[in-house]
């Protein structure tokens, strides 16, 4: 059985069919104790430096810069 509860989302900040920083802010807006955690490597609208600030404003509680060490990540 699927449950749209989840432990942790782990989320792009630049993705074809949805921004993740929105993606951020309205799950937080849902789920205020969800982990959050975002990745990203740069995009189009933003520096790398300002997408990772918006994203921890909004709710990630860590933002990982492309290439990460995922091992930081399941730590």
């Amino acid at each position: 059985m699927l449950s749209d509860q989840f432990d942790a989302l782990v989320t792009d900040i630049w993705m074809p069919e949805i921004d993740g920083l929105n993606l951020i802010k309205r799950i937080r807006a849902k789920q205020p104790a969800l982990r959050i955690f975002a990745v990203t490597g740069g995009g189009p609208r933003l520096t790398i430096e300002a997408a990772g600030s918006l994203a921890q404003v909004w709710g990630a509680e860590r933002v990982f810069i492309k290439p990460f060490d995922e091992a930081k990540l399941i730590e």
